[in-house]
């Protein structure tokens, strides 16, 4: 199981893939809470401790589009409808956070406008391989292909062939 990374609102999110670091903490990661709902989180203070983060919903065409220099990191952030920002505590149950919606997000804390994410490091390779795999096994749950009932034949039934 992975380790708990913040506590929102008494829900639990786990670090799902960490996008740039240079140093502690991570810069732009990926966060998953319980119900695999996708998060996308940047630094927001990462000069001393405690550490705060902007964390938004997204989805895994928005973090493709992302990564894959369809759109802008900030592009990616101001998709988002609400937030959270968030004050690391010494541990994840006394993490400090507040929801903002999206006139509520500052700029000031998003990626600089028009810069892209342009990293194509084996690892976030493979994490948008990854990503495009959930997506295409989460399209065939929602849109099962149709199968037709075919009639049973009868054991013993021969055929010839024409």
């Amino acid at each position: 199981m992975k380790k708990v990374y913040f506590i929102v609102q008494e829900k639990k999110f786990c670090l799902e893939r960490v996008l740039l670091q240079i140093d502690i903490p991570p810069l732009l990661f990926v966060c998953k809470d319980e119900e695999n709902q996708l998060y996308l989180c940047v630094c927001t203070y990462s000069f001393q401790q405690p550490f705060e983060h902007l964390m938004v919903p997204t989805t895994i065409d928005m973090l493709l589009k992302m990564l894959k220099n369809e759109i802008t990191m900030y592009e990616a952030f101001r998709g988002a409808q609400i937030g959270y920002k968030i004050k690391e505590g010494d541990e994840p149950e006394n993490d400090i956070s507040t929801q903002l919606f999206r006139n509520e997000i500052k700029d000031e804390d998003l990626p600089v406008k028009g810069i892209f994410f342009e990293l194509d490091t084996e690892d976030i390779v493979d994490y948008i391989h990854q990503l495009e795999e959930e997506k295409m096994i989460s399209k065939k749950k929602t849109n099962p292909t149709k199968t037709t009932e075919c009639a049973r034949i009868p054991y013993g039934i021969k055929f010839k062939k024409v």
